[in-house]
C-alpha cells in the first residue's frame, strides 16, 4: 500500500453517522436454509480486523515527525456492513479537553510509517479537527413498534417487562423479540451479543469482527465452547443477511439457523491464515441459504440481478476509472457477463423461469454510489464492489452446483463457475 494521502477532509467531517440494522437487514420475512454450506473467497493482505483498528492513532502523515491527532475510539458501519466513519478522540488542542470527532472513513489512508508499522493517516490539521463538531455517543437502539419507534419510546419505562430468560436450555422467548431498527449503533455494540438458534437457545457470543480493505464488515467472530467435549472455539460467520433482534430491555441477539454440531464441524477462525483460507474458515448463511433450497428459481432470482450488476458497474468503470488495468478488467467483465447472462436466460428458459434483468435494491444502491464518485475514489470503490460481488457469486454457484436440483440451470452454474473463480483471481490483482 503506498503512502499517498487522501484529499482534504475538513468539509466532510461528520456530526454523526448511522448504522441501520433495519428490518431489511433483519430479514424477518426471509427463511434460512435447513443446513448451511461453507463458501467464500480469499481476502487480500490489506484487510483489517476491527479489533486492530480501534485504538490505532491517527497521524498527519507517514513521516516520523507527523502530528498525532489521537486514537480511534470506535467505528460506525451502515446496514450493509460498510464502515462509514471512525470516531477519533481528539484532546489538548488549544487548551480544550478531549472531544470525539467523527471522520468519513474514506478520508482515512492506511499506509506504512517510516519505521514500517501500519499507520492511519488523515490529511488535515489539528485546528480543523478542533473546529469540527463534537460527536455524541448515544444509545440510539430502537425497535419496530407500529412504524413509530423513536428514542423516547424505547427508553425504559416504569412498567418495563422483566428480562427474558437467559439464552440457555430453555432459550429466549422469540415472541418477545423484534428486529433491530436503529438510528445508529457503535461497532462495540456488536461485541458480546448472544448468538441464538431459531429456537432461542444460545449457541455462542460475538467476540469481534473482520473488516475488508474497503472498510466493509466481512464476518463476525463468535466464540463457543464445550460442544461434544471440545473446548472453546472461535468461528467466523459471514456478515451478509444476518438477523439481529432485540428484547424489551434492549438486549440484542443474533439469530442464525445453524446447529451446535455445524458450528463444531466448522473450521476454527485463525487470524494468521484467514486471508489465505477464507473459503474454508468463513461460514456463509446468505448465498448458501438460497442455493441449498435446491430450487432453480431461487438461484436464478439471485444470479440474474448479480450478473446485471457486474455489467452495469463495469460500464461505469469504462468511463470513470482512472487506472488502465481497471478499465481492461471492466471490459472483460462486460464481455464475459453479457455471455453469462445470455447463457443463464437460455438455461432458465428451458425450465420456464424468468430471469430478472436489473440489479437488486442493494446492488442498485452500490451503482448509485459508484456513479457519484470519481478519480481514485471510484477506482477503490469499484474494485471493492467487484471483489465482494465475485466472492458472493462464487459462493452461490458453488453451493448450487453441490446441492441444487439437476437440470439446465445447474448445468449452467457448473459451466460458469470456473469463469467466476478466474474473475475473482483477476480482481485480487487490481490496485486496492
Amino acid at each position: 500500500m503506498d503512502g499517498k494521502v487522501v484529499r482534504t477532509i475538513a468539509s466532510t467531517l461528520l456530526l454523526s453517522l448511522t448504522i441501520c440494522f433495519s428490518s431489511t437487514l433483519a430479514l424477518s420475512s426471509r427463511s434460512y436454509a435447513a443446513t448451511t454450506e461453507i463458501g467464500g473467497y480469499v481476502t487480500s493482505d490489506t484487510d483489517h480486523y476491527g479489533s486492530n483498528i480501534t485504538g490505532q492513532h491517527v497521524f498527519s502523515s507517514a513521516a516520523a515527525d507527523a502530528q498525532d491527532f489521537g486514537a480511534i475510539k470506535d467505528i460506525v458501519v451502515d446496514k450493509t456492513g460498510t464502515v462509514r466513519a471512525i470516531i477519533i478522540g481528539v484532546g489538548g488542542f488549544l487548551g480544550i479537553g478531549e472531544k470525539n470527532v467523527a471522520v468519513d472513513y474514506n478520508q482515512l489512508q492506511w499506509t506504512r510509517a517510516t519505521d514500517g508499522s501500519l499507520r492511519a493517516v488523515l490529511n488535515t490539521t489539528k485546528d480543523a479537527l478542533n473546529a469540527a463538531p463534537d460527536f455524541k455517543f448515544t444509545d440510539a437502539l430502537t425497535v419496530k413498534n407500529g412504524g413509530a419507534a423513536n428514542a423516547a419510546q424505547t427508553a425504559p419505562a416504569t412498567n418495563t417487562p422483566p428480562p427474558t430468560s437467559p439464552a440457555g436450555d430453555q432459550g429466549v422467548d422469540l415472541s418477545t423479540l423484534k428486529p433491530v431498527d436503529t438510528a445508529s449503533l457503535k461497532s462495540d455494540d456488536l461485541k458480546g451479543i448472544d448468538v441464538i438458534d431459531p429456537a432461542g437457545r444460545k449457541l455462542a457470543e460475538i467476540d469481534d469482527f473482520v473488516l475488508t480493505s474497503a472498510g466493509k464488515v466481512d464476518a463476525v467472530l463468535v466464540n463457543f465452547g464445550g460442544f461434544l467435549g471440545i473446548g472453546k472455539k472461535e468461528v467466523a460467520i459471514g456478515f451478509e443477511d444476518l438477523k439481529f433482534l432485540t428484547d424489551p430491555n434492549n438486549k440484542r441477539y443474533l439469530e442464525v439457523n445453524v446447529t451446535k454440531e455445524q458450528l463444531d464441524a466448522q473450521p476454527a477462525y485463525n487470524k494468521d491464515d484467514y486471508m489465505a483460507n477464507r473459503a474454508a474458515e468463513r461460514l456463509v448463511l446468505s448465498s448458501s441459504a438460497l442455493a441449498t433450497s435446491s430450487s432453480p428459481e431461487s438461484f436464478v432470482m439471485k444470479a440474474g440481478p448479480a450478473n446485471a450488476f457486474e455489467i452495469a458497474s463495469s460500464q461505469l468503470a469504462l468511463t470513470k476509472a482512472q487506472n488502465a488495468d481497471i478499465k481492461t478488467f471492466a471490459q472483460r467483465m462486460i464481455t464475459d457477463h453479457t455471455k453469462a447472462g445470455d447463457d443463464l436466460k437460455a438455461a432458465a428458459g428451458a425450465q420456464k423461469i424468468a430471469v430478472p434483468a436489473e440489479p437488486d435494491a442493494t446492488e442498485t444502491a452500490e451503482i448509485n454510489k459508484l456513479n457519484s464518485l470519481s478519480g481514485n475514489a471510484f477506482d477503490k470503490e469499484y474494485v471493492a464492489a467487484q471483489t465482494n460481488a465475485h466472492a458472493d457469486a462464487v459462493n452461490l454457484f458453488k453451493a448450487y452446483v453441490a446441492g441444487g436440483q439437476n437440470g439446465a440451470v445447474k448445468d449452467f452454474a457448473a459451466a460458469a463457475l470456473p469463469t467466476l473463480q478466474m474473475h475473482y483471481e483477476m480482481v485480487q490483482k487490481l490496485p486496492q
